[in-house]
C-alpha cells in the first residue's frame, strides 16, 4: 500500500500515555519524597540569606506538585459573567 500523506502508519494511539515520561515522573517523584527533610534544610539556608530566591524556587518547584487552578467563565453578550466553571482542585474561596 503506497504512503498516503497524512495517513499514520506507526506510533502509540491517540490518547495513550507516554512510557518515557510516566517513567521519568515517577523516578523524580521517588526522589523528591526520598529527599524531603533535605530540601527543606536546603530552603531554609537559602532562605536566610536570600529570601526571594527561596521563595522563587518554592514556587517553581510547587509547579509540578500543585495542579494549576483554573475556571472558564460563561459571559453574556453585555460581558457580565453569567456562569464560573471551576477545576476540580480549585477552591470556593
Amino acid at each position: 500500500m503506497p504512503f498516503k500523506k497524512g495517513h499514520k502508519y506507526s506510533g502509540s494511539r491517540a490518547g495513550r500515555p507516554n512510557k518515557t515520561t510516566q517513567d521519568v515522573r515517577e523516578a523524580y517523584k521517588t526522589f523528591v519524597e526520598g529527599n524531603i527533610a533535605n530540601l527543606q534544610k536546603w530552603m531554609k539556608e537559602v532562605a536566610t540569606k536570600h529570601p526571594d530566591k527561596a521563595l522563587e524556587f518554592m514556587l517553581k518547584f510547587s509547579e509540578y506538585f500543585v495542579p494549576k487552578a483554573n475556571k472558564t467563565e460563561i459571559v453574556d453578550k453585555e460581558g457580565s459573567v453569567i456562569w464560573t466553571i471551576r477545576n476540580a482542585n480549585e477552591s470556593d474561596v
